[in-house]
């Protein structure tokens, strides 16, 4: 196995992050603000290495191609990069910091994220570029974007590129500090989620457009973003977003689509373990894409996530960080319809699971469930303390082995953003942009437009310092990319139905709607509770998938049936 090209750093100049749905629209957009704002803010000598995970190797190639270009764009044009290195700056230095991996998940196979979680804990990851196939291991995740989703790139412009090297040269110093690796991940199949980690913690990444396929190991991961998703939807009622925009304005109009109709009854069929085995039950699609397939991905890399003091040099446990909507509500989520597959809003049902996942998992009625998810799997474990008695030369009567310190999660939304996911036929889309934009120039901070603002939240929750994010106690906000008239950028609480803005009564400055609701005790404790239930489904659901698709040599816990509803 090759040595990484980031091994000749220190593991705590070492960032490793994996995105999912990095391929287009917001995803897309927070690996090329994740490339950027690391280079700006981290030190000369540390190195980004970027897992965008696909549904298949061609999307994954052409990621990271288009990846590439930005991060060579961004190298030469950018002054802040030149100038914080001086007159000495190389940009081959900074090419030289980022890494690009890549892993192959699919989110609609439940046997997906543990393959893949299986590969990044016990295997090696490759750049699936490189012609060689090197293969490198992966010893930690710092982070998850959970963000996955459809989208496509055919390339680079070639001719385009060529014109740059020949008129400003290429700043290679710049470039070599980003790398770029991609997997594939089908949301809808749930034996890719555990495909893709299973190889990113026991298996190899690559660069998909490396024509030599070289193979890296992935070490950790320092950030997961977790933003793939579909929305369900197959028109709007366009009689009531004539109602809406004629009572309520366009603000509103364009900030609550309320009016977007769903397809009823979605279903995400599972294949069998075994073909003579009879087929699972079913998954409703839209929650199977936006939450089960991330849930089961992110435990499954736990791995990488978390941190052994005995052996992570003290390196900081990764980050969690789920993409929400502005848009849910309490009456979003039906617990006797989990999954939402009768519901009339089944992407605000998912998206309301999300609230509640990341803003109550370390309150005390969520705890006894949401530990499990926290927990290193047996297998993962075993192969842990493996690497643990290696590393450290200790005797087994030495002591009991420290207990690993889990990831941090978070929940961000992107605002408000133009692209192909909201309904409207393809002759009104720039008059949706148009709206959006008339909204923003209104007043309201919840219209980035673009999916390179839309990401700023998502970003800005992987790339802060631990002491600044424990100073705002960040993990227990959900934090919007908002935006002012002029378009800049920044990051905003947002209200949560029942949950206020950080589980307490707070001033009127961070209003999401008006009139705001006054957080009362009663509604924080049924919160609190709706989460605990929640977690204790979502643990349920996980347990029995892993059991179902075999993925374990045996299977235990929480309980044995599928359950599209809460058990009493």
């Amino acid at each position: 196995m090759a040595a990484p090209p980031w091994s000749k750093a220190q593991s705590h100049e070492q960032f490793f992050v994996l995105i999912t749905g990095a391929n287009s629209g917001v995803g897309f957009g927070t690996a090329e603000r994740i490339i950027d704002e690391f280079l700006a803010s981290r030190s000369l000598s540390s190195h980004l290495i970027l897992i965008p995970t696909t549904r298949d190797l061609r999307k994954s190639r052409d990621t990271v191609e288009s990846l590439r270009t930005h991060l060579h764009k961004t190298a030469t044009t950018s002054k802040a990069l030149a100038a914080r290195a001086g007159p000495s700056y190389k940009p081959q230095d900074t090419i030289d910091r980022v890494h690009l991996l890549s892993v192959q998940l699919d989110l609609l196979d439940l046997r997906s994220p543990y393959a893949v979680a299986r590969q990044l804990v016990h295997g090696t990851v490759a750049d699936p570029t490189d012609a060689d196939n090197t293969q490198y291991k992966v010893p930690r995740l710092d982070a998850v974007i959970l963000n996955a989703g459809i989208g496509g790139f055919k390339g680079v412009d070639w001719l385009k590129l060529a014109w740059r090297f020949l008129t400003r040269g290429i700043p290679q110093d710049t470039i070599d500090r980003v790398h770029l690796l991609s997997v594939q991940l089908d949301l809808l199949d749930l034996r890719s989620p555990y495909a893709v980690a299973r190889q990113l913690v026991h298996g190899t990444v690559g660069d998909p457009t490396d024509a030599h396929n070289t193979q890296y190991k992935v070490p950790r991961l320092d950030a997961v973003i977790l933003n793939a998703g579909i929305g369900g939807f197959k028109g709007v009622d366009w009689f009531k977003l004539a109602w809406r925009f004629l009572t309520r304005g366009i603000v509103y109009m364009c900030c609550f689509p309320d009016y977007k109709i769903a397809i009823p009854g979605l279903l995400a069929p599972q294949k069998p373990a075994r073909p003579d085995e009879p087929a699972p039950p079913p998954v409703g699609q839209v929650f199977c894409a936006n939450v089960l397939g991330h849930y089961i991905l992110t435990h499954e890399l736990m791995p990488l996530l978390s941190r052994d003091p005995a052996t992570d040099d003290g390196l900081p446990a990764g980050r969690i960080a789920w993409t929400s909507s502005i848009e849910p509500v309490s009456d979003s989520l039906d617990l006797a319809d989990f999954q939402g597959i009768r519901s009339a809003d089944p992407y605000g049902s998912s998206k309301r699971i999300t609230d509640l996942l990341a803003l109550t998992c370390r309150l005390p009625a969520a705890q006894p469930y949401a530990a499990g998810f926290f927990q290193v799997s047996a297998d993962d474990s075993a192969s842990e303390q493996t690497k643990t008695k290696t590393k450290t030369k200790t005797k087994t009567r030495q002591g009991p082995k420290p207990t690993r310190t889990p990831p941090s999660m978070l929940v961000t939304h992107p605002g408000i953003v133009h692209s192909t996911f909201f309904p409207v036929p393809g002759f009104l889309v720039s008059l949706y942009w148009l709206a959006l934009l008339l909204a923003r120039w209104c007043g309201s901070p919840w219209f980035p437009v673009d999916r390179y603002r839309g990401a700023k939240a998502s970003v800005w929750a992987v790339l802060q310092d631990d002491d600044e994010l424990a100073e705002l106690d960040a993990c227990a906000i959900k934090w919007g990319s908002a935006a002012d008239a002029r378009g800049r950028t920044y990051v905003k609480k947002t209200e949560v139905e029942g949950w206020g803005w950080e589980g307490r009564v707070e001033d009127d400055d961070a209003l999401r709607k008006d009139p705001a609701v006054v957080l009362t005790r009663e509604a924080r404790e049924a919160f609190e509770e709706t989460g605990a239930r929640c977690w204790q489904e979502m643990e349920r659901l996980r347990v029995f998938w892993e059991a179902r698709l075999g993925v374990r040599d045996q299977a235990g816990g929480l309980g044995a049936a599928n359950g599209h509803g809460v058990s009493k």
